[in-house]
Parts: structure tokens; C-alpha cells; sequence
């Protein structure tokens, strides 16, 4: 149990410090590089500027020989310029609903090579991050998709994702030290007006001060026991990462793992991950009450805000 303890509190710090607070397993996917023409001109003006509206050239991207876009995928969304900097251009190129894929492109025409990443992303204003990491060589081109889970569009209840927003980071590829982080930028994926529908059904856990916590029950994991769903609703004036290292189920306390940082405005559903070991432990076979502590930490400094204490379900 002690062992347990140390590796299941370490990986939880961990996931938290790691960019946004969130566990997530990560698939590598294939990236295409190539070298740009000798004679392209380079961007001498350093200035930065970031875009959240349609390129006004949607012919100016370079054709490759096995392009990853194409004309079914690419008519759902305007091609955009996401962010200009120091002779680096980032476009979204098209969006595929059936794939939840955003195809990203990168056109740089400087000696720096960068690997960039997004970072506080949501979907439609609910918090889903993305597998996405791309390198792209001094001097070249890149194409990688952005590749969002519809696990989570399913969890968040998202039926068509209208708008991304997210922020884009821009790190040093040799040292991954970080070279530039961009304000949130805003990905219009569809002309659709449906408006998202926020499900807050549920059992209320917490609801003060702007901030609302509703349980949406249990559910089993084959890899891990069981993933306790909860919807976070941040209305407060300052971004949370939301963290709480154990859980009290029926009076027995064990270790588990959950964060979640949202930023002013967003809504999450999280998951608290329930060993099954602790479950067979002592002998639990339905849930009938939950009380956990949590902790309200600064995501920039981990800094704790505020500890709330006896947040409970059931019969306490």
C-alpha cells in the first residue's frame, strides 16, 4: 500500500505539473517534412500576430505529393492562419468531423527548428486536449493532424464541434525550452448556429462562489476499476487546476487520481481514477457514499488558492 501510495501520489503530481494538469495517454503519429524552395522569400519583419479569422489565400499552401487533406474533409471549415512569428506561419488547413482530425500546417522559412504544441484547449468551451505534437525543421514544411478523442466528445456530450480554442506553444526543439506561447486563438470548425447544450444533471457536489461540481456517477475501467465522472463548471475570476490526491468511499480512504485545470469560462468532465486493487481491498462492490477534499491550485505556480473539505455523496 505505502508503494502504491508513493507511485500513485508521484504520478499525480507529475501529470499535474506536466502543461495542463491532465492525464492523458499519447499515440504518435506519422509527420511529413518538407524542404522549402531556395528562392522563397523570408519574412524579415519579427513582429508577432496572431489570427483567429480565414486566410485571406487558401491557394497558398504548397502542394505535397500525398497530401493529408482532402476535398471531403476540407470543405467543412475555411482554411485559417492561427499565428505568424519570426518567419514561422501556422495554418489550420480543414477539419474532420467523422475523425474529430485537425490538419495543421507549418511553413518555416527561418533557421529555428520548433516543435509545437497546443496547450488549454477546448472544444465548444468544454476542456479537451488534443494529441498533438509537431516538429518542423529550420527551412521547411510540416503537415500533422491535431487528433481529438470522441470518447471525449461523447463524455462532454458534443455532438458537432463548432469551435476549438486553444493556445499555441512554441518550443525549442534541442532544449524544449519554451520560445513563445501565444494567446488563446479561436478555430472556427463549422458555420453551424447550434448552440452547445451544457449537461448539468446530475447530483451537486459543490455550487459556490462560480464554481459547480456534479457527480455523473461511477463507471467501470477494465485497465484501472472504476472512473468516477465529474462536470466542472469554472465561473469564478481566475483560471483552477482542481486536484485531489484521495477518496473516502464508503469510510474506507484510498489513493486516487484526479486534476483538471480550467481556465475562466470553461466546463470539463473529468475522472477520478478508482483503483480496483483498493476496491477488492476492502471488499466494495457498490459505491453507496464518496467524500473527497479538494485543493484549488494556481496552474501557472501550483499555489493553493483555496482546500475545500467534505465534499460528499450518499449517506454521510
Amino acid at each position: 500500500m505505502k508503494n502504491k501510495y508513493i507511485f500513485t501520489t508521484l504520478f499525480a503530481l507529475f501529470t499535474i505539473m506536466a502543461s495542463s494538469c491532465q492525464t492523458r495517454s499519447a499515440q504518435t503519429t506519422a509527420q511529413k517534412e518538407i524542404t522549402l524552395e531556395d528562392s522563397a522569400e523570408t519574412n524579415s519583419n519579427s513582429d508577432i500576430s496572431d489570427a483567429s479569422v480565414p486566410a485571406e489565400d487558401n491557394n497558398a499552401s504548397t502542394e505535397t505529393d500525398a497530401p493529408i487533406t482532402s476535398e471531403v474533409s476540407a470543405a467543412f471549415m475555411e482554411e485559417q492562419t492561427l499565428l505568424e512569428y519570426e518567419g514561422l506561419s501556422l495554418k489550420a488547413l480543414s477539419w474532420d468531423p467523422d475523425t474529430a482530425n485537425l490538419i495543421i500546417q507549418a511553413q518555416n522559412s527561418s533557421a529555428q527548428e520548433y516543435t509545437i504544441q497546443f496547450s488549454d484547449t477546448s472544444v465548444n468551451n468544454y476542456m479537451v486536449e488534443p494529441n498533438f505534437s509537431m516538429n518542423v525543421k529550420a527551412d521547411a514544411q510540416a503537415e500533422k493532424n491535431a487528433e481529438f478523442s470522441l470518447d471525449d466528445f461523447d463524455s462532454c456530450g458534443i455532438e458537432e464541434a463548432t469551435q476549438i480554442q486553444t493556445k499555441i506553444l512554441l518550443l525549442d526543439s534541442v532544449s524544449f525550452d519554451t520560445i513563445y506561447t501565444s494567446d488563446y486563438i479561436t478555430i472556427q470548425t463549422s458555420d453551424s448556429n447550434r448552440q452547445q447544450v451544457y449537461d448539468e444533471s446530475g447530483d451537486i457536489l459543490y455550487d459556490q462562489d462560480g464554481l459547480k461540481l456534479i457527480s455523473k456517477g461511477f463507471v467501470d475501467d477494465p485497465e484501472w476499476g472504476k472512473l468516477w465522472k465529474i462536470y466542472i463548471s469554472n465561473d469564478t475570476d481566475r483560471d483552477l487546476c482542481i486536484y485531489s490526491p484521495d477518496v473516502t468511499l464508503n469510510d474506507h480512504t484510498m489513493d486516487v487520481i484526479f486534476s483538471a485545470t480550467v481556465p475562466v469560462g470553461k466546463k470539463a468532465v473529468s475522472s477520478m481514477t478508482v483503483f480496483q486493487s483498493d476496491l477488492d481491498n476492502y471488499q466494495i462492490n457498490e459505491i453507496t457514499s464518496a467524500r473527497f477534499t479538494l485543493h484549488l491550485k494556481n496552474p501557472a505556480t501550483f499555489e493553493t488558492i483555496q482546500t475545500i473539505d467534505n465534499i460528499s455523496l450518499g449517506n454521510q
